[in-house]
Formats: structure tokens, C-alpha cells, sequence
């Protein structure tokens, strides 16, 4: 069968499966037969895999009150509704075992006796619909009920191996190479009927029996006709239950994001075969590469390249932190009049909002990213892939080198908006043609009928400075709010840059009804919407846009070299700017951080991950886990206290006033204690100010004296060495005038740096001593000669 052929039933079987689901049709097969399909079991396969367990015991509540409210209710031939399931587990097997609930007897006026029943079966169903390849053995419940009740039929037994989707087992007695054989052919059925995929198939195969049949193998079974293998595969030298706790001990390394190296499995791996039979079957006694590279497709392991994460981002993107934030953020917003409190919110509830947001408008976010027009470094994004025509063609590009650098400053609000823009340009002052069409905000002012319109810096760095702060919160943050004022604030969520801790800032924001709440530090990659989303999609189609404006200009200059300079940084980022900051966009943006809606997601989303890492670790035979998390726990330990047991709300009031008094106040301090505008986070950054004064102060005073004293001390060498002078010249005078003999012309030569040679005349020496008779050079302060 051909591979659009495939996927044309593939798509055939998921649009039945769907419409069966919907109740559309009484049973799998009238659904698969009415989207011509000849094998059922392909259309229940996805019904099985789309279904959860929820939804199996709420159809069965449904039937049995159903049957219980009516009893005239025509039943079937078979008078039970009979639940077959099976189980499995690595190296041991289970019966399939049945549950019967007689319809026909039950008392139609007390259903819940019913009920209970499938309540205390409910247990056993545990994995049956929830499974990627749905249920195990006689698997899916057939009908014995009204047509009206659509549970999921059951697919007839049949010789074939065809409606089985799981794989089959076997009785003790059948040899190895008996079973490889037909889990062989059973797998190769399987993915040529398209009910799994050969990896799939592989892995299944090696959960339930130990046995590795490479995926490879099985594609190319499924492509011709299925027979058995002439012999099985050859198997590890290692024994596997040694290779599963190999592999286990790399989940645990990998759950703590610790790099796993060709030689650390090798390292490990010779420890384990270290002076025992297995070490004498490898040749010197190691592990070769043909195990290494067995061993990772026999457990489905794979090799990518690292990208690396920052040990801040690890002490600082924890459930805990991120708890801690949105409890702050919901304060704020119900504070600010933006946000309710939700009377159902449920703390234990993945998708609960913790508050309702009624004023989205009122809630803004902004960020920077740096942008360059240099074209000189590579990105491996998919949307910057190029096409090239033969194996010669290397891909090679004209590229624009320098061109200037820049900052955009952008920001989004709750309701999906995007506020102005700011540009800030890497020169000494920005050209009028530099901000022709720069884009504007989706707000739209009342008075002019249009957005909002972008604004424009330029500084040495071209970078977010200090003094910039309020510079946005006036011209593209508070312009957008003609009622601002502290009775109407408006909550302003950002992270912890400099820039927005300054004390001019926050004074600012305090006069004029702006809340501003930081993100914990070193979160910004998941907690900010930016980030997340934004940015994410501007920045490889704004190196895809240079490229594009390079092109435009080689066709337009002729023979001249085109480069791109900073007139081309705004019409380069317009476009991208105006798809990544559709509403679209932004709102999913805000969705994606968990706070409109206020669901949390990325607090839950690190739970989840801690707790599997956690169960990951412990899982690990044979592992000192307190040496193995050692190093992990004492990083995130820094972000929450000193022993990892108090949060970042009971942090010690002494350590915050030492860092005071230090000078050192960063959002580390601030972002828990609430809005960085409140009195108690003013008061900080004030005193932080202050000492700042102070110390710079202090610094200038020293530097005064300094110079002073500096100063006196050349005017007291300058008087030296013009005394030495008048001096000198007077001895200098009597030298000349002197009879001196050769012996003391000699003398006088080396004093003087000078060392003639022992042949040298009286003559010759007197007429060197006159050249170099003269004031002498006295060292003085900085190393000057006088």
C-alpha cells in the first residue's frame, strides 16, 4: 500500500472514530463501513484512544439508570453487561478477569446499588481506555443495552492477529525464538493494517516482553509479506534486567537536566560488567559501540545537542517561586479593581482561576529584545531554512555585516492589544527618516481616531538605560489612560531590570496610579507572554525580513554592494513586529503564562515537572539520592532560603536590611513583598538610594583630596629638582675646568651611565664626560623625571 494511501485511511479511520464518538452511529462497525473502511478494529483503535476512562464509567452510570428508571427496558439476548480487562506487567502476566452486573434482576426503584458496583470496578479499568493503544486483550465493552447508550463495542475475536491492538501473550513453555517469531509478525501486521507505528510497535514489544525488535525491522516487514524471521535478533550481552536499571539511572540524570555523554553510559555500564562473566564476552573487557548504539534503540533513547540552562534559571523557575508570584499578581489585580476573587477557585484544581480578570485593558506587560541589522550569525529555526539546488550548493548567503544596533521595547495588554512601541537607536541622536511608518498601537486614541504612534530614542549603547524608565511609563504606557490616577490604577507586570527599579520610577508610578509587579528573577523564558509567545515569533522572521531587504537592494542598486544600515531597522521590523503582536497573538500569549484566564499553568506545569523528576530519582535503583540531588537541591536552596524550607514571602527582614545597607537591592528583594510601588519596596530602593548618594558622594570626596595632595606633591618635586639643576651646573662648571685624570674621567663616564672602552684616549674620554655633562633626571611622583 502506498504511503498516501496510508494516510488517506488513516484519515478515513479518525473521522469515523470522531462521528462514532458523537453518537452518530450505533456501533464501530456501521461507522467504519459507512466511511468504507474494511477493518474495524483501525476506526476502534483511535475510539479507544480518544476515549477516557471518565467517559466509560459515565456511560455505564448512564446505562444502569437508564435500566433502572424503566422497567420495561427491552434488553438484549444477554441479560449482563459484562466488562472484560486485562493486565500486564514487565516479566509477569495477569488473567483477564470479568465483572457481570445483572440488569434484568436489579430493582429498578434503587439504582444506586448499581452504581456502587461500577464505582468499586472503576479501579480495574484503570489503563483499559486510557492507553495510546487502548484496551489490552478482550479490551472494549460490548453492548448488551439500549442502542441508544453508545459504549464502545467489542470487536469479535477472530484467528487473526489483525483486531488485536496490543501485543499478545504467551504461555511459559513456548521457547524465545517462538515468541520473537510471532511478536515479529505481529508488529508487522500492526503497522501495515496502520493501527500502530513501528516505534510504537518496538516499544510495546519491550515493555511487555523484554524483547528488542529494532523499528526498522518491523517497517520492513509491514511493507511485504509478513512470514516469520528466519532467526531472532542477537541479544545483549548484558542482561537486561541490568540494562533496565542502566536505563533507569539515566532517567533520573536527565529528570535533574544533568548531561548524559556517550561516556558516561559506557563508564557506567563498565562498572556494572567490572570482573564478572558478562566483561569477558566484550573484547578488552568494555563495552563497544555496537552495545552503546544496541542499547539505545532497545530502549527507545535518543541523542540531540545540548542546550544549556542556566543554574539562575534553575534556582529561580521552581513551583514554588511561581506559586509565590501569582499569589502577589492576584493581590494586585483584586487590589487595583482589575481582577475578582473567585468564590470556586479550587487550590488543588489544575485549571481553577484563582481570580476572574474584569478589566483586561488595565492590565500591561512589556519587554525588550535587542535588535541588530548584522546578518553574520547562523540560527537553526525552521523558518530560515533556505533551499539549495545540488550537493555543491552549501548554502552560502550574501550576508550584511554591522549596519547598527538598536532596542525595541514593546508591550501588550490582557484584552490582546499592543501598546506603542518603543525605538531606541544605537547613536549619538536618530534621523527623522529612521521613524518614517513606524508602526503603531492597536489602542486607539480618541481624539485622533488612530493608535497610539511609536517613540524614539537614541543613546552610545542603544539599550534600555536608566533614565528611561519614566521616559516609558509617560510616552507609551500612561498616554493610553486618560483617567489614570491612583483611585483608577492601572497593574504594570515586567521583570527585574534595572531600568525599572529606579527611584525616579517608582515615584512616577506612585503619583500617577501605575502598580508595578516584577516577575521572580531568571523566569522570564515561562512567565513572561513576550517571551513565550512574542518574541518567539518576531525574531526569526525579523533575520528572514534583513535578508529579504537585502535582496531588494541588490536589485534596485545594481553594481554597487548593498548594505543595510539604521533607516532599513524600522521598515525591516514592521512587518514581523505587526504579526507577532497581533491580538491573536498577545491573548495567547497572556494564556500561555496562566493569567488570562488566571489558571496558573506555568505553577503547575513545574509541579508536575518536579514531582516527576522527583519519582524519577527515587526510582532508580541502586542510587545514593542524596549525593545524586545534592548539587540540584542546593541551587534552588539560594532562591528559597537558607536550608530550601522558607519561600521567598518569609525571607528575613535583618538579610534585607544588610542588603541595604550593602547597596545590592535587586528585584531578589522586591518581587515577593508585593507591588514594587508599595510603601515597603519604595522605602527599600529609597534607602538603596540613598546609600548610593552617599557612597558616590564619599567617592568624589576621596577623589578631591587625592588630587590635592597629588598636586602638592609635583609642586614639591618640581622645587627639588630645580634646586638639584643649579646646583649640578655648578659642579658641572668646575668638572669641565678640572685637571682631571684618566682614571677619574672613567669614573665620571659610569656615573653617568656610560662605559668606555679600556683602549679609549684621555682626549676622546674628556670630550664624552662634556657631552654628557648636564642636569641630572630625579624620578618623581607617576614614575616623571625632572
Amino acid at each position: 500500500m502506498k504511503k498516501t494511501d496510508l494516510k488517506d485511511q488513516r484519515l478515513r479511520a479518525k473521522s469515523a472514530a470522531k462521528s462514532y464518538l458523537k453518537g452518530e452511529y450505533p456501533g464501530v462497525r456501521a461507522a467504519a463501513k459507512k466511511h468504507g473502511i474494511e477493518n474495524p478494529s483501525v476506526v476502534q483503535y483511535w475510539a479507544t484512544k480518544w476515549s477516557k476512562n471518565e467517559n466509560i464509567i459515565a456511560a455505564l452510570r448512564l446505562c444502569a439508570e437508564e435500566a433502572s428508571k424503566d422497567a420495561t427496558h427491552s434488553l438484549e439476548a444477554t441479560p449482563t453487561l459484562a466488562i472484560a480487562s486485562g493486565a500486564s506487567s514487565l516479566g509477569s502476566q495477569q488473567t483477564g478477569h470479568t465483572l457481570s452486573i445483572d440488569l434484568q434482576n436489579s430493582n429498578p426503584d434503587s439504582p444506586a446499588p448499581i452504581v456502587n458496583l461500577l464505582d468499586s470496578f472503576a479501579s480495574t479499568c484503570v489503563g483499559v481506555a486510557s492507553g495510546e493503544l487502548g484496551l489490552e486483550h478482550s479490551q472494549v465493552l460490548h453492548r448488551s443495552v439500549d442502542d441508544d447508550i453508545h459504549i464502545p463495542e467489542r470487536v469479535e475475536d477472530s484467528d487473526s492477529d489483525d483486531d488485536d491492538v496490543g501485543p499478545p501473550h504467551f504461555s511459559p513453555s513456548k521457547s524465545s525464538e517462538v515468541i520473537y517469531k510471532e511478536l515479529y509478525k505481529w508488529a508487522a501486521q500492526a503497522v501495515k493494517d496502520d493501527l500502530l507505528s513501528s516505534r510504537r510497535a518496538q516499544q510495546l514489544i519491550h515493555e511487555t516482553h523484554g524483547i528488542h525488535i529494532d523499528h526498522t525491522t518491523i517497517h520492513r516487514a509491514s511493507k511485504g509479506l509478513i512470514q516469520s524471521p528466519m532467526k531472532a535478533g542477537r541479544r545483549s550481552y548484558i542482561p537486561m534486567e541490568s540494562e533496565k536499571k542502566l536505563h533507569e539511572f539515566i532517567v533520573a540524570l536527565r529528570a535533574l537536566k544533568l548531561p548524559v555523554f556517550k561516556a558516561t553510559v559506557c563508564a557506567y555500564a563498565n562498572k556494572m560488567i567490572r570482573n564478572s562473566e558478562v566483561a569477558k564476552k566484550f573484547k578488552h573487557g568494555v563495552v563497544s559501540d555496537k552495545w552503546y548504539y544496541g542499547f539505545l534503540k532497545r530502549w527507545s533513547l535518543d541523542t540531540k545537542n545540548q542546550r544549556p540552562f542556566e543554574s539562575d534559571r534553575v534556582k529561580w523557575c521552581t513551583a514554588k517561586n511561581l506559586h509565590q508570584h501569582y499569589k502577589v499578581l492576584a493581590e494586585s489585580l483584586v487590589g487595583a479593581g482589575v481582577a475578582v476573587w473567585n468564590p470556586d477557585f479550587d487550590e488543588d484544581e489544575r485549571h481553577s482561576e484563582m481570580v476572574k480578570i474584569i478589566k483586561p485593558e488595565r492590565l500591561l506587560s512589556f519587554d525588550e529584545t535587542r535588535l541588530t541589522m548584522d546578518q553574520t550569525s547562523t540560527s537553526k529555526s525552521k523558518v530560515e531554512r533556505i533551499v539549495t539546488i545540488d550537493e555543491e550548493d552549501v548554502g552560502d548567503v550574501v550576508a550584511n555585516k554591522g549596519g547598527g544596533d538598536g532596542t525595541l521595547c514593546a508591550s501588550t495588554l490582557a484584552s490582546g492589544d499592543a501598546g506603542p512601541p518603543l525605538w531606541i537607536f544605537a547613536a549619538e541622536s536618530y534621523k527623522p527618516a529612521w521613524t518614517v511608518d513606524a508602526p503603531r498601537s492597536t489602542v486607539v486614541d480618541p481624539v485622533t481616531g488612530r493608535g497610539y504612534p511609536s517613540t524614539f530614542f537614541a543613546n552610545k549603547k542603544g539599550g534600555m538605560t536608566f533614565d528611561l524608565g519614566v521616559h516609558f511609563m509617560k510616552t507609551n504606557v500612561a498616554v493610553m489612560y486618560p483617567d489614570l490616577s491612583p483611585e483608577k490604577p492601572v497593574v504594570v507586570v515586567c521583570d527585574g531590570h534595572g531600568s525599572h527599579l529606579t527611584l525616579e520610577l517608582l515615584d512616577y508610578c506612585r503619583e500617577v496610579g501605575i502598580n508595578v509587579v516584577l516577575r521572580p528573577p531568571h523566569t522570564s523564558n515561562i512567565s513572561q507572554g513576550e517571551d513565550v509567545r512574542n518574541f518567539a515569533i518576531f525574531k526569526p522572521k525579523f533575520r528572514v525580513a534583513k535578508a529579504h531587504r537585502l535582496t531588494d537592494k541588490l536589485d534596485t542598486i545594481g553594481d554597487e554592494v548593498p548594505s543595510l544600515g539604521m533607516g532599513d531597522m524600522i521598515p525591516v521590523s514592521k512587518g514581523p513586529y505587526l504579526e507577532a503582536f497581533h491580538p491573536e497573538h498577545n491573548r495567547k500569549g497572556w494564556s500561555l503564562i496562566g493569567v488570562n484566564p488566571f489558571t496558573r499553568c506555568v505553577y503547575w506545569t513545574l509541579h508536575e515537572a518536579e514531582q516527576k523528576r522527583e519519582a524519577a530519582v527515587a526510582a532508580a535503583p541502586g542510587v545514593n539520592h542524596d549525593v545524586l540531588t545534592f548539587g540540584f537541591k542546593r541551587l534552588q536552596s539560594h532562591a528559597h532560603g537558607e536550608d530550601g524550607e522558607e519561600g521567598a514571602e518569609g525571607e528575613a527582614e535583618g538579610e534585607a536590611e544588610e542588603e541595604v545597607l550593602n547597596g545590592r537591592v535587586t528585584s531578589r528583594e522586591l518581587w515577593a513583598r508585593g507591588p514594587v510601588t508599595s510603601d515597603e519596596s519604595t522605602d527599600i530602593v529609597r534607602a538603596k538610594a540613598l546609600m548610593k548618594k552617599q557612597k558616590e558622594e564619599e567617592k568624589d570626596k576621596r577623589k578631591r583630596v587625592s588630587a590635592e595632595v597629588t598636586a602638592e606633591r609635583m609642586l614639591k618635586y618640581a622645587r627639588v629638582a630645580e634646586d638639584a639643576k643649579t646646583k649640578w651646573m655648578a659642579v658641572g662648571n668646575k668638572v669641565v675646568h678640572a685637571k682631571l685624570l684618566k682614571d677619574e674621567l672613567v669614573a665620571a663616564l659610569r656615573v653617568r651611565g656610560c662605559t668606555p672602552a679600556a683602549t679609549t684616549l684621555k682626549a676622546q674620554l674628556e670630550v664624552e664626560l662634556q657631552a654628557l655633562l648636564g642636569p641630572p633626571q630625579l624620578a618623581g611622583p607617576c614614575g616623571m623625571y625632572f
